[in-house]
């Protein structure tokens, strides 16, 4: 890891270390930019959290956290390496986020993965925030359960029911969508598949 300090240390990166408490290992390693840090402070409302696993020699996760702008566009705010998945490791690395906002409001809405250590973290770091699971995770996890159920065809047609459903503009939409896609999945019981009609939307 010294040479990812001396690293972030030459290019300009912020960057903090915390050790275990039993051992002189390190856990984490938080770190972000300064032009990071100003988007960050400018841009506090929307706060993404996604966690990368087993991509580097050292089998740490990555976690990167990652802000919006209000045109839409996305920025990285800060990334952090932790030993573990834990709740502790996750909450030490939020808790600098936060330290970054100093006198500055704090993220309303929140978006992770499933990762309920993550999840515990987000809530005991940022109490007030609105907690959503990440779209692009929910509609992945969708993808692979249907992979394996129906044929390609039927995942391709439920790929497209699907979109249109989380595409919705207000919530009165989407539970008009939802009703009608529950009324267009109709069990075969001679193929003892579902199908999706054509007339649908």
């Amino acid at each position: 890891m010294q040479a990812l300090e001396n690293f972030l240390a030459g290019n300009g990166y912020t960057f903090y270390t915390r050790e275990s408490d039993t051992d002189d290992r390190t856990e984490e390693i938080f770190f972000y930019h300064s032009k990071s840090h100003k988007m960050w402070r400018a841009f506090p409302e929307v706060l993404m959290v996604d966690t990368t696993y087993n991509t580097n020699m050292y089998d740490w996760s990555l976690v990167q956290f990652i802000g919006v702008t209000s045109t839409s566009q996305s920025f990285c705010i800060a990334a952090a390496f932790v030993i573990r998945e834990r709740q502790r490791n996750f909450g030490s690395a939020l808790e600098k986020l936060k330290q970054m906002l100093y006198d500055c409001i704090e993220p309303r809405v929140i978006l992770t993965d499933a990762d309920q250590a993550l999840m515990n973290a987000c809530d005991a770091v940022f109490p007030n925030a609105t907690k959503n699971l990440c779209r692009w995770h929910i509609s992945e996890n969708i993808r692979r359960k249907f992979k394996g159920l129906y044929s390609t065809e039927m995942g391709t047609d439920f790929a497209y029911y699907w979109k249109v459903l989380y595409q919705s503009p207000t919530i009165k939409e989407y539970d008009h969508r939802r009703l009608n896609m529950e009324r267009h999945l109709i069990r075969d019981d001679r193929a003892g598949e579902f199908f999706i009609s054509p007339d649908s939307f």
